[in-house]
């Protein structure tokens, strides 16, 4: 063993580690770890690194052998060698300012997932995925400031947690200092057992020439939401000359008539087929 020549490697990427090992098949290749790495951090206060290091070493025989079991296997002599180079290395990494080899890579963007759709009282989990300034991306499990464009619609928690509010859409945000991602979620309503349609003014008719807004009012689970702009939007008849019905709701109508019409507003949900209507009346 002490015949063999033991060289110390230091990779700061996983792939870099075993392209090492495989350019050096009859060494030691020691690789300083990322538990290393944590060790001198006290005595390294501008060198706060954590990569993806490997800490193996391959014998001849192509066996790998892991830091503990080389320190029994090599004399105190080697061990003081390898320490000695060990802080050599550091010592001269603090001298040029870690050169960046020891220091944490910057993050440059954030992805926010997943986009989806979820019911009212439901809840889905929001990930973050950093990219960093030396290609890496990791999941970002903490220092994460969670938020929602419209609580009313989608609310999040702290951890990330997501949950239905009310039917629409929300984009859930994930900041890290100053970067951030985002991620669109969709609120469909769960248990709805009927829609009530209504004009937005209380009226039931109106004369040619104006138009209306109709509000379609879900009930699920005992609660009541406004779903107007997630419901379809039709008419009964369905072909009225001089009307319209846009998909938001809102009625239109041209002026020209002499007779004066009565038809229903509907407003279907896309999902269950569930609608609702109200009698509606245009005068000349």
């Amino acid at each position: 063993m002490n015949k063999r020549t033991v060289i110390l490697w230091i990779a700061n990427t996983q792939a870099s580690a075993q392209k090492i090992l495989r350019a050096s098949p009859s060494h030691y290749g020691v690789l300083l770890t990322s538990e290393v790495a944590r060790m001198v951090r006290p005595q390294l206060p501008r060198c706060t690194w954590v990569g993806f290091f490997s800490a193996t070493i391959r014998l001849r025989t192509g066996e790998r052998v892991g830091l503990p079991r080389l320190s029994n296997m090599l004399s105190s002599n080697k061990k003081l060698q390898i320490a000695g180079a060990i802080a050599t290395l550091l010592a001269f990494a603090v001298g040029v300012g870690c050169n960046g080899f020891f220091v944490n890579p910057t993050l440059t963007g954030i992805t926010v997932g997943p986009t989806t759709s979820i019911g009212t009282g439901s809840t889905v989990q929001m990930t973050a995925v950093g990219t960093y300034n030396d290609g890496s991306t990791s999941t970002i499990s903490s220092g994460v400031y969670w938020s929602s464009s419209d609580t009313g619609t989608a609310s999040v928690n702290s951890s990330g947690l997501a949950k239905g509010v009310s039917p629409g859409q929300a984009t859930i945000t994930g900041a890290s200092g100053t970067v951030s991602g985002s991620a669109t979620i969709t609120v469909t309503l769960s248990g709805l057992t009927s829609i009530k349609v209504t004009s937005s003014d209380g009226t039931t008719s109106n004369t040619f020439g104006n138009s209306e807004q109709f509000v379609a009012t879900g009930t699920a689970n005992g609660q009541q939401f406004d779903i107007t702009d997630s419901v379809t939007w039709s008419t009964n008849p369905t072909s009225i000359t001089d009307v319209s019905i846009s998909s938001t709701g809102l009625l239109s109508s041209t002026s020209g008539p002499t007779s004066a019409v009565t038809f229903q507003v509907v407003a279907t949900d896309p999902t269950t087929g569930i609608s609702g209507y109200m009698s509606y009346t245009l005068t000349p």
